[in-house]
């Protein structure tokens, strides 16, 4: 097993935990406001944060929904509500631009200079992605805990 191996088998267990949290968290939760935001705008806030870094064309990068004023920088409360339908949807395309993105690396390409951003590898932009979602998964997993929920089950697959 190789480092890319590794990095991909745990970038797809953070979607797989990220979806999990989507599922369990109940229709009152996931639209209320809860620690400063709504409880959906976290988990797409992290799910664009992927989209735009783990992009593999230099296209200018649009954000998901623009014409509902969602808001996914966390930098406003959204003026209108996404649906898990709709989230899945966006965590789906996600996965698939992940999964894309690994096709083209091996362990010498993930410590090449990334094109999105010359100064960091493409193995810290894999790694800080890995992060960022599990981050804002405990952060929703603690207003579960508030509401009365149990914690999400820990996934491990250890890359088979």
């Amino acid at each position: 097993m190789n480092i890319t191996d590794i990095c991909k088998g745990q970038l797809l267990l953070s979607f797989e935990t990220v979806e999990n949290l989507i599922n369990i968290t109940p229709d009152n939760i996931w639209n209320k406001k809860s620690g400063g935001f709504v409880f959906w705008q976290q988990i797409v806030h992290c799910i664009t944060g992927s989209l735009f870094w783990l992009r593999t064309e230099k296209k200018e990068f649009q954000e998901p929904y623009p014409k509902l004023n969602i808001y996914p920088e966390l930098e406003k409360e959204p003026e209108n509500n996404l649906s898990k339908e709709q989230v899945k949807e966006l965590l789906n395309e996600v996965k698939e631009l992940g999964l894309h993105l690994f096709k083209n690396l091996d362990d010498k390409k993930l410590t090449e200079l990334s094109f999105i951003y010359n100064k960091t590898t493409n193995l810290h932009i894999i790694l800080g992605q890995i992060r960022h979602l599990q981050y804002h998964v405990g952060y929703c997993e603690s207003i579960l805990r508030e509401n009365g929920m149990k914690d999400l089950k820990w996934i491990d697959k250890y890359d088979d």
